[in-house]
């Protein structure tokens, strides 16, 4: 049977899960082969991956490699900045769906981007490139998320909504229907956005507002 070798760009926290995923497709049936981790430093837990992923060394590892590969960083700015180092030495890059995750009806998913277990999209939902939707996530018909952005565990997007690149929305945020969050935009956990957040804006509480600082 034929399998597709995959790399993750990662060795922390973010990289667990998305071991974890990749564990739970090959169980569902997937054909992906992990073949290991490739980041700046070794593991600083290893026995997060003892046994699940092997650390095969820095990001030079990537040079000449055939395999797919997925950008396993929780955050926006470093996701784009691994992902801009790495660009000249990829071929290909892995999207990763949870078979528990569902994707409404002319939904679309880019190169590059992992979405988690439980979470639901809407029909006509679209999902840029290296985005990362965390667990148990909400996303209402119609919203377009750019690409980098992040979207954390049990957070809800409404539909119509449009997310600019590299937007981070925080756990348990909620982001009302029809509203444009601009560019590195970042919605902290809990908040509920009421109105329209600028690009490079930061918003916390309920109503969300600026943060001071």
């Amino acid at each position: 049977m034929h399998t597709t070798d995959l790399v993750i760009v990662g060795a922390a926290g973010h990289a667990s899960d998305v071991v974890g995923l990749v564990e739970d497709l090959v169980a569902d049936g997937a054909r992906w082969n992990l073949i290991g981790l490739v980041a700046d430093q070794p593991p600083s837990v290893p026995e997060r991956f003892a046994g699940r992923a092997e650390y095969l060394g820095g990001l030079d590892r990537l040079e000449g490699l055939r395999a797919h590969v997925v950008v396993a960083a929780g955050y926006p700015r470093p996701r784009s900045a691994l992902v801009a180092r790495i660009a000249p030495h990829i071929r290909h890059y892995a999207t990763l769906v949870h078979p528990d995750a569902h994707l409404g009806t002319g939904s679309t998913v880019g190169a590059g981007t992992v979405i988690l277990g439980g979470t639901r999209l809407s029909p006509k939902v679209t999902v840029g490139d290296h985005c990362y939707v965390s667990h148990m996530v909400g996303i209402g018909h119609d919203a377009i998320l750019s690409s980098f952005v992040s979207i954390m565990p049990a957070a809800t997007v409404s539909g119509d909504t449009r997310l600019g690149e590299g937007t981070l929305v925080g756990s348990n945020a909620s982001v009302l229907e029809g509203l444009r969050l601009g560019d590195w935009a970042v919605v902290g956990a809990g908040a509920v956005v009421t109105r329209d957040v600028a690009p490079g804006r930061t918003v916390t509480g309920i109503p969300a507002r600026d943060r001071a600082g």
